[in-house]
């Protein structure tokens, strides 16, 4: 250890600077928050505090936050924008628990939701006021509501409002459905009360309850008041009756929208969206309906309306609403900004006009519609309510997208197609497609940041250069390379580095992948080196790229290690990067089946969450009958031993048994419709 004539820590010293981020914009923060609830922070100043190795990403003690390094430091030098958004993010989300979580708790764990949801959605709020130019409330889908979905619409998901009575009950809880989709359903309900009565309810709850213990009625009934008072909600309706259909049941809603633009109406149902196949589904005798706000424009429109003027009703077989302010022949997009949390299927004809407008407008439709029509689609596809043909097709429009979001949200889709490909013979045809449809953002992008870059522009540049890498384009894999030997040959590596900070993940594990052992050895050199969190994740990616299998099972077995340079907090993290790596799969099956004592001892089943994440990153693209039978065997062993991790291991068999019919149904459309669209040169 490197220590100051004054016995301090030589590199926490350098450190120090790191620290001045957080430092600027956590009074700003603060301050907004005390404007926005309308009440003083009660304590005389708040600390914050960066832990080298610790298990939760932060943690809001009262007076004393406590964070990982990651979450709390910010190098301008080393680190990409979006690190700093992520640093924003973390720490507006922690502010935010002293009022939600601190100032207020929840009585029992069964409304943990009110603590995580809330300071998820605030979080938002306080990043963007800090850093108004990242789009952060217009990305909210992408970053907390597209993943809740994938994990809302198993059959072994939970309401948000769960019933705990066992310890592990209430480490399981810490999961997307409190967090994610919490703060998903306050933001729909922000929009349908709107923002001027949802946060006057707001603060007469805190007010009420500071020092207190609240539960979600609580809440409710101020919310009610506060919306009645401002006349956005019918008197006869409570916010109450609306949210518990929200937060008392697992799941959420597909509406099927039939347009009739002779006649000029909407017609609008609603069923539970699952994301298996119907011949899949358990027995479920509980009858899934919501109070769903609806709202909607049209290509076109300004897409700025987002308090609805209908609902469609729990038994309500359906609701037809007039489209006399439609122009003739324009598509209908409802849910606007994404707000309500649902998804949408049209009939063919609007899907065609939709897809119409945003290849020959795509200025038309709102950015966040955009990235929902696409998250729509290939959720849809993926369980047989509209064919791939027509989403597959609507993917040829990125060809003239410029945007970071509705990029973002393609990929995701696009994302689970190359998963299920990825080990097929069909994959070469559709790295084919994806690099001619991204080809054209990557080479006017660049691998190195401008000075005229927005934050988007830059989120969008680490995208595409990470996809195009991954899938083998060869001007990727040059400058990789040329970037990395330059970065080798440099006298003083550990203070020069030539690589964007924005594409160092991506270029480290090309550089790995087509090195050998001495390039390993540098990147592993330069992780035992460096002071800065966010460069160790760039590394332990990179490392976890190599083409050497022992390599692979020698960085494992470090793992586990104490004495290694991979922190205990990190560990999961590059079991899981190790995994996704082709070679790398079925070794970390095996290695994780063998050295299970070992992994569930060290991470610690019974109390933290690392163990399931390694069996969902491990598992995720299983796709095969014998993977399925092999990951069930793993569940009838261990499910005694697995604490925490059960709930997570039953979610990820029900995920494998919609890969397995996924590739009976689907494969041969996709693999089809990319033969009469990409050019095979075998």
């Amino acid at each position: 250890m490197l220590l100051t004539p004054g016995g301090v820590n030589l590199i926490e010293f350098f450190l120090i600077d790191e620290t001045k981020y957080a430092a600027e914009i956590g009074p700003k923060i603060l301050k907004y928050y005390e404007t926005f609830f309308n009440i003083p922070f009660p304590l005389p100043k708040q600390d914050m505090i960066a832990i080298p190795d610790f298990s939760a990403g932060a943690m809001e003690n009262w007076g004393l936050i406590t964070y990982r390094e990651v979450a709390l430091l910010h190098n301008p030098q080393m680190d990409s924008a979006s690190r700093r958004i992520y640093v924003a993010t973390v720490v507006a989300h922690e502010l935010a628990h002293q009022w939600f979580g601190d100032l207020v708790t929840m009585k029992w764990w069964d409304d943990l939701w009110l603590n995580e949801g809330f300071a998820s959605y605030i979080e938002t709020i306080g990043a963007a006021h800090v850093e108004p130019s990242a789009s952060i409330l217009e990305r909210f889908c992408l970053d907390n509501t597209y993943d809740t979905f994938d994990l809302d619409s198993l059959q072994t998901s939970h309401p948000i409002s769960a019933t705990v009575k066992h310890p592990d009950e209430i480490n399981e809880i810490f999961d997307r459905i409190s967090y994610g989709k919490g703060a998903s359903i306050i933001r729909m309900m922000n929009h349908f009360m709107t923002e001027e009565a949802f946060v006057e309810g707001v603060s007469n709850y805190l007010n009420a309850y500071k020092y207190d213990n609240a539960e979600q009625d609580d809440l409710w009934s101020f919310l009610t008041d506060a919306a009645h008072a401002k006349g956005t909600l019918d008197s006869d309706l409570t916010v109450k009756e609306i949210m518990d259909t929200w937060t008392l049941q697992m799941g959420y809603p597909v509406l099927h929208v039939k347009t009739d633009l002779d006649q000029k109406t909407l017609e609008v149902s609603q069923e539970r969206y699952l994301s298996v196949d119907p011949d899949m589904k358990v027995r479920d005798d509980h009858d899934y309906q919501w109070w769903v706000p609806i709202t909607f424009d049209f290509a076109g429109g300004d897409f700025n309306k987002t308090n609805n003027d209908y609902w469609l009703r729990p038994g309500q077989e359906s609701l037809k609403i007039d489209l006399e302010q439609v122009p003739n022949h324009e598509a209908i997009i409802v849910n606007v900004q994404q707000t309500g949390y649902y998804r949408v299927n049209y009939d063919l004809e609007n899907w065609q006009k939709i897809i119409e407008a945003l290849e020959t407008k795509p200025t038309s439709i709102n950015r966040i519609n955009k990235g929902q029509i696409f998250n729509d689609l290939f959720s849809l596809a993926k369980v047989g309510l509209v064919p791939y043909n027509l989403t597959m097709e609507s993917t040829k429009y990125l060809l003239v997208e410029t945007d970071y979001i509705p990029w973002a949200s393609g990929l995701i889709g696009l994302g689970y197609v190359k998963s299920m490909f990825s080990r097929t013979g069909g994959y070469g045809l559709l790295k084919k497609y994806l690099s001619n449809e991204m080809v054209q953002p990557y080479r006017s992008l660049g691998f190195n940041m401008q000075k005229s870059d927005s934050i988007d522009d830059q989120s969008l540049r680490e995208l595409i250069v990470s996809w195009m890498c991954n899938i083998g384009y060869d001007d990727c894999q040059r400058q990789s390379e040329d970037l990395f030997r330059a970065w080798m040959q440099s006298s003083n590596p550990d203070q020069d580095n030539p690589i964007d900070p924005g594409v160092r993940g991506s270029v480290y594990c090309q550089a790995i992948k087509d090195g050998d052992e001495q390039e390993w050895n540098f990147l592993w050199q330069r992780l035992q080196r460096t002071s800065s969190a966010n460069e160790r994740n760039n590394i332990y990616k990179g490392l976890s790229c190599t083409q050497e299998v022992w390599i692979l099972q020698r960085y494992l077995d470090m793992t586990l290690d104490p004495g290694s340079p991979i922190r205990k907090q990190d560990g999961s993290s590059v079991i899981s990067r190790i995994a996704k790596n082709p070679l790398g799969r079925y070794l970390t099956w095996n290695w994780l089946r063998n050295q299970w004592v070992d992994v569930s001892t060290y991470f610690d089943t019974a109390i933290s969450s690392a163990v399931g994440r390694i069996i969902k990153s491990v598992t995720k693209d299983f796709n095969t009958p014998f993977e399925l039978q092999e990951l069930q065997a793993f569940y009838e062993e261990h499910q005694n031993e697995l604490g925490t991790a059960k709930r997570t291991t039953l979610n990820s068999i029900e995920m494998v048994k919609a890969n397995v019919q996924w590739m009976k149904k689907y494969y041969n459309d996709i693999l089809d419709w990319l033969k009469l669209n990409v050019q095979d040169d075998f």
